[in-house]
């Protein structure tokens, strides 16, 4: 489902399953996951921590750490599966046609290597950078540093002239995010995927960054996944949701309808634990834990926590069906 401005789906993800081999089984980290991102569209993943909306982001990357493996499902992007391509074709991908903010920049980018230097990688790389003849060297170091400084003062980050011969520990958290979506967009790729981008970041940083990237969408129709688990984020950012619970998707829809009316027990469990300004009511917590992920019965995962609860539950999986027209919702209690 996809309901953002764009009218050409630019990446479609189907039916795509990852696991981690443990001593105990096969955590089954991102189960079935189908999803639909047109140009310009920007989709928030949403759920606890655990659930499986990083997975999935490094799934449809093709960066899942060993010994954990796609096990099934396609990744098309321009008419390729992504998931059958050669690791050469792949590397030419990441970066120039989709590209990763990743959570934590401190363990990202690397301190021994100015930022500067960060940034042009991704453009040497990918051949971007203009190419001149040997005699010519200082003439392509200069082409370089002012493709690189533009992309810093694109991103935001003051005096670029002189703060790309700097190192990631001489900028702050902010700044260190930056540098990551500076790097994310040097290729100008048609999908950004972000990982958790304004975490650990105040609140002020946080509405800049993004801000930062809202512009990136308007300006460039760069189509944009944002995992996060903050629904306030969300709901300012995104216009489109997928709630996810032990790896699958529970809920997706338009951000208004779901947040305004959810219909899956677990949406409407998140929402419930969220504080509100001005009221004092006590939160409700969701009850129970989050399930084994090595130890997945044949019912619905969220069965034991769940208020809807119905005999149904335990013996068989709900599917993903369309409800009320704007959104899906994997629940046996759904509404007809």
């Amino acid at each position: 489902m996809a309901t953002g401005m764009g009218t050409q789906t630019v990446l479609q993800v189907s039916g795509l399953s990852t696991i981690y081999p443990t001593p105990r089984g096969n955590v089954e980290a991102v189960r079935g996951v189908d999803l639909a991102l047109d140009e310009g569209d920007v989709l928030a993943i949403v759920g606890e921590s655990g659930c499986g909306k990083s997975a999935c982001l490094l799934s449809i990357m093709r960066l899942v750490p060993h010994p954990g493996r796609v096990i099934a499902g396609s990744v098309m992007f321009q008419g390729r599966d992504l998931m059958k391509l050669g690791a050469r074709d792949m590397r030419e991908v990441r970066g120039r046609d989709i590209a990763m903010v990743f959570q934590d920049p401190m363990t990202t980018l690397n301190p021994a290597f100015r930022v500067g230097d960060q940034i042009a990688e991704s453009l040497r790389v990918h051949g971007l950078l203009p190419g001149f003849p040997a005699s010519l060297a200082r003439r392509s170091r200069a082409r370089e540093r002012e493709m690189v400084t533009e992309l810093m003062r694109q991103v935001g980050i003051p005096s670029p002239e002189t703060r790309h011969l700097e190192y990631p520990h001489q900028f702050s958290g902010g700044m260190q995010q930056r540098i990551l979506i500076a790097i994310a967009l040097a290729c100008k790729p048609r999908v950004l995927l972000a990982d958790e981008p304004t975490t650990a970041l105040d609140v002020t940083i946080q509405a800049q960054v993004l801000e930062l990237m809202r512009e990136i969408n308007e300006t460039t129709g760069t189509a944009i996944v944002l995992v996060t688990h903050d629904l306030a984020i969300a709901a300012e950012f995104c216009r489109e949701v997928a709630v996810m619970y032990a790896g699958q998707i529970v809920e997706q829809g338009p951000i208004d309808a779901v947040l305004e009316d959810p219909v899956h027990p677990y949406t409407r469990g998140l929402l419930r634990s969220i504080p509100r300004l001005g009221e004092r009511k006590p939160l409700t917590p969701i009850m129970g834990e989050v399930p084994d992920l090595a130890a997945l019965g044949p019912g619905c995962s969220f069965a034991p926590r769940c208020e809807a609860r119905r005999p149904c539950c335990d013996i068989s999986q709900p599917e993903l069906v369309a409800v009320d027209g704007r959104r899906l919702v994997r629940c046996h209690a759904r509404r007809d």
